[in-house]
């Protein structure tokens, strides 16, 4: 993987989490309430409120415990067509009735990108590994650098048209107009192209590097540096942090307390770099938090920190020094379990990352296998599609209630503890000579707790002795 040729691409904001709210200083009235179709300001929420919770179901209402407050949220299909860069997006049900978003500047780029002849459209279709959220100069020819700059100066006003779409869908007598636009946190991205379709081989060489001697005191330095310059404090929250599945793990760590910083493979030939400034961050670090005092100087703090990270010169470390060569070996292992079950690389993703199994095919292949199917617990998605886990502790001891031993013999029940004890050699629980029997001493003063009524959970899974 030596002599790749890496290309650094322009700096980008990528999302930005916005909250749009009427001017709720103002004041219209003597008495310093403001009248909306009529009707004062606590009159108008209690009258729409009881409205909507009448048919919560029917428009999405939940409750946010945190902020003691009722909230919708909005379905894509109410601003997809004409909002496709916003996401996330929720209308609070008391006044000011804010509305907040999830504003997607990188997809709003590729939109007008993809307006002009100059979009390789087939490359770009190449190189995707999950979703359409990048821009490069490969793909976008004439890279507009004006045409960024403008959209970025438009985002508030864009901001104000989505809140009043949201809002005369729901309160079609909504008379005041949304006036303030706050950012709550924003992420600026560099992707680095490192040759065509090498981006996996780099990024796991790479995780070796961060993992190095030589990448923990880079790591230092740029957290030190967060908390020397951004005059932030020293997060508190867990080091880096590795999550994902095989192919595309994602690398989190803190640089201060609410600077987080990401590494990821995002297409085939290209790895991203991503800075997120978080809102605690933002409430330190500014007195006010509207978009025009915010985002300009964050822009001018996120182009110094990928200054100093000096990433380039890190991919060509990583690429050129060999960490280890571990990977190689599960890389061998991955591809043997491919030619071999394709179903198992999916299932030792799922043992290793904690990501959920919802493939039906893998699903199927657990349940006809006897010993993966004991390892595994079924849950299901918000819209009822069947998963499955792994959890052996929650999985074992589900197969424990479950157990007739009316349909096995004491032998089988006797190995049966022989692999509970080896695995649990400090607890007290132990099987009387009857060999049907179970006995805790200590806690439960040596009281007989018999199969049929034995209702304390056996932890975690069985090996034999």
């Amino acid at each position: 993987m030596k002599n790749i040729e890496i290309e650094e691409n322009p700096l980008l904001t990528d999302r930005i989490q916005l909250s749009i709210s009427i001017n709720f200083i103002t004041k219209n009235c003597k008495d310093g309430s403001v009248n909306i179709g009529g009707l004062s300001d606590e009159c108008y929420y209690n009258s729409v409120l009881t409205e909507y919770l009448k048919l919560k179901k029917k428009y999405n209402i939940r409750y946010d415990k945190i902020k003691s407050q009722y909230y919708i949220e909005v379905p894509e299909e109410c601003y997809k067509d004409r909002f496709p860069f916003c996401s996330h997006i929720r209308l609070r049900m008391n006044n000011p009735y804010t509305i907040t978003t999830e504003f997607n500047f990188t997809r709003l780029i590729r939109k007008y990108a993809m307006e002009t002849d100059s979009f390789d459209s087939d490359y770009d279709k190449s190189i995707r590994v999950a979703d359409d959220n990048y821009i490069n100069r490969r793909v976008w020819g004439r890279w507009d650098t004006h045409l960024i700059k403008n959209l970025a100066v438009d985002i508030p006003e864009m901001a104000f048209n989505l809140a009043s779409h949201i809002i005369n869908q729901y309160i079609p007598d909504f008379e005041r107009s949304y006036e303030v636009v706050t950012v709550k946190q924003v992420e600026f991205n560099k992707d680095y192209f490192v040759g065509h379709h090498k981006s996996a081989d780099v990024l796991h060489q790479l995780m070796y590097f961060i993992i190095s001697s030589s990448g923990v005191e880079w790591i230092n330095k740029l957290s030190g540096y967060g908390i020397s310059v951004y005059k932030a404090e020293r997060s508190n929250v867990e080091e880096t942090r590795f999550y994902g599945d095989h192919y595309n793990p994602t690398l989190k760590f803190p640089i201060a307390k609410g600077i987080f910083f990401k590494i990821y493979r995002k297409t085939t030939d290209d790895i991203r770099f991503e800075i997120t400034f978080q809102k605690g961050f933002i409430k330190r670090k500014f007195k006010r938090q509207g978009f025009d005092a915010v985002y300009d100087r964050l822009r001018i703090i996120s182009k110094d920190f990928f200054k100093k990270a000096d990433f380039k010169n890190v991919l060509k470390d990583a690429i050129e020094n060999s960490y280890s060569d571990h990977f190689s070996i599960v890389d061998n292992l991955y591809k043997f379990l491919d030619l071999t079950y394709p179903e198992l690389s999916s299932i030792a993703d799922s043992c290793i990352y904690k990501n959920p199994i919802t493939d039906p095919d893998i699903i199927r292949f657990i349940k006809g296998n006897k010993r993966l199917r004991g390892l595994f617990v079924r849950s299901y998605l918000g819209n009822g599609k069947r998963i499955l886990i792994f959890n052996p502790e929650k999985a074992i001891k589900k197969r424990i209630n479950k157990l007739d031993y009316n349909k096995y013999d004491n032998k089988f029940i006797i190995d049966l503890y022989n692999e509970y004890r080896k695995n649990n050699p400090e607890d007290r629980l132990f099987l009387k000579a009857d060999g049907r029997t179970f006995v805790h001493k200590g806690k439960y003063h040596k009281k007989d707790l018999k199969h049929n009524n034995w209702k304390r959970p056996i932890p975690y899974s069985f090996i034999k002795k």
